[in-house]
């Protein structure tokens, strides 16, 4: 029995530890990249890029701004520099011209579909 709790204990510090991670980035202009990886991942934005927004999935341990998961975590998020102070997320149902309307005069606000 004791053998086998060993090979328990092993195998969930082995997920605690190492995750298998799935990205997916999108940037403003709707260009997509795809990153899969063991181990630790670290998403950022770059100096010259407003927004982005990423899909993470993984398997393990995963820590980011929503928290720390173990097991599977499927999390969304956006991140972006100064000028994008107000992140409206567009929904299909919504009319997207309508909204560009309203808040198109507002400073700082960014659009993700």
């Amino acid at each position: 029995m004791a053998y086998f709790l060993k090979y328990i204990f092993l195998i969930s510090m082995s997920l605690f530890c190492i995750s298998c991670t799935s990205i997916s980035i999108i940037d403003k202009s709707g260009k997509i990249h795809i990153e899969r990886s063991f181990g630790f991942a670290s998403i950022g934005i770059a100096d010259d890029s407003e927004m982005i927004s990423a899909k993470i999935s993984s398997f393990g341990y995963v820590s980011s701004p929503l928290g720390h998961n173990i097991g599977y975590s499927s999390q969304i998020l956006s991140m972006s520099n100064d000028s994008c102070r107000i992140v409206v997320w567009i929904d299909e149902n919504v009319d997207v011209d309508m909204l560009v309307k309203e808040l198109g005069s507002v400073d700082s606000v960014c659009f993700l579909k």
